[in-house]
């Protein structure tokens, strides 16, 4: 998929249709972690925190 940068003041943004948001499991006023590795960008879901501390991941809905 290809998108085009949008601009927010000084800034830029990437939108995020519904369809990719449901594809991750994201609600829309949900939390993303974006990372950049070997110079690519990647945006998932952001990690939850649990009761005893230790950082759990949301499990990803399949969509086909």
């Amino acid at each position: 998929m290809i998108k085009k940068l949008a601009s927010v003041g000084n800034s830029r943004c990437v939108i995020l249709d519904r369809s990719l948001l449901d594809a991750l499991g994201v609600a829309p006023t949900g939390k993303v972690e974006i990372l950049v590795r070997d110079g690519t960008l990647l945006i998932r879901p952001a990690p939850i925190q649990s009761q005893g501390g230790r950082i759990v991941r949301r499990r990803r809905q399949r969509v086909c």
